[in-house]
């Protein structure tokens, strides 16, 4: 376990987000391999875009450069669905690796481990990096735009700056070359093997550890049973609508409210949901855009 911090800076509003969750609790495999990245020495800006599932960044896969759009997930590995793999002569299928994970609604899923050559963002290359295949069938709609996911063995390589302001995010080989942090607040956390730790203090003295993971597109969300037994919110509202990981899918009733929670010395007011499927306590990609940058 090791200690850092996490910096940010306020803006006022929010943005519009719709509820799509796909969101690993974490990995059995070793999906790192030996990853190097050129230069050595880097700092990229580069734009993103969003959907109703999260932030999406465009990659270029191996010598020809094949673009595929994944997203941003710092609470999973890399992961790419069967666009991806298909004719890309820059991956391969490992003989030796397979994965088998635990998604938001406490099912496992597994499958097979590739290998691919290079991902570049910008003049950024990762290279020789692992990544499960997953096939995407579950996605809602199938109106996501992202093909997979960049993980957390391809985001622990580099410092990442998400600009939601400008909507664009660096990503540098060291703090320093970020920059532009003066005015920045310090949000406390915890850094584990496979999890970012965010201690929410709620009224009446109850505090509760939730998982800082931007793949999952909402402020926060708890348990049902916590929901019911912690007694957030004075006014509570329900409704329904389809919940989704890599697993599979089902039609949830989600129940909604509002409550101040304190991060630290500062105090919020965030939106809270909870359904009967998911199984973990995460506070998501919604609650930082209020933010000008993370």
């Amino acid at each position: 376990m090791r200690l850092t911090r996490i910096l940010f800076t306020k803006v006022t509003g929010f943005l519009q987000c719709a509820g799509i969750y796909l969101i690993f609790s974490g990995c059995n495999q070793n999906t790192e391999i030996n990853i190097t990245v050129t230069p050595k020495h880097f700092k990229i800006e580069i734009p993103y875009e969003t959907d109703r599932a999260g932030i999406i960044l465009n990659t270029f896969w191996g010598a020809d450069r094949i673009s595929h759009k994944l997203y941003l997930d710092n609470n999973s590995p890399t992961w790419a669905n069967d666009r991806v793999i298909q004719n890309n002569k820059s991956v391969s299928k490992s003989k030796n690796t397979s994965y088998r994970s635990t998604v938001a609604d406490g099912s496992f899923i597994k499958g097979d481990v590739y290998i691919c050559d290079s991902i570049s963002l910008g003049q950024v290359t990762f290279n020789h990096f692992g990544f499960y295949k997953i096939s995407g069938k579950s996605y809602a709609g199938k109106t996501e735009l992202g093909e997979g996911v960049i993980g957390d063995n391809l985001l622990s390589k580099g410092i990442w700056k998400i600009d939601f302001k400008n909507k664009k995010i660096t990503c540098a080989s060291s703090m320093d070359s970020i920059g532009e942090l003066q005015n920045a607040q310090l949000l406390p956390c915890t850094f584990n093997d496979n999890t970012i730790e965010v201690k929410l203090e709620f009224p009446h003295k109850k505090a509760k550890t939730f998982q800082l993971d931007l793949g999952f597109n909402g402020m926060l969300i708890i348990p049902l049973e916590e929901f019911v037994s912690f007694e957030v919110g004075k006014r509570i509202y329900a409704d329904s609508f389809r919940f989704s990981t890599p697993s599979g899918f089902e039609l949830v009733e989600n129940r909604n409210t509002w409550d101040t929670v304190k991060i630290g010395q500062k105090l919020y007011f965030p939106s809270i949901e909870a359904n009967k499927s998911v199984k973990e306590k995460l506070i998501g990609l919604r609650f930082f855009e209020q933010f000008e940058f993370l």
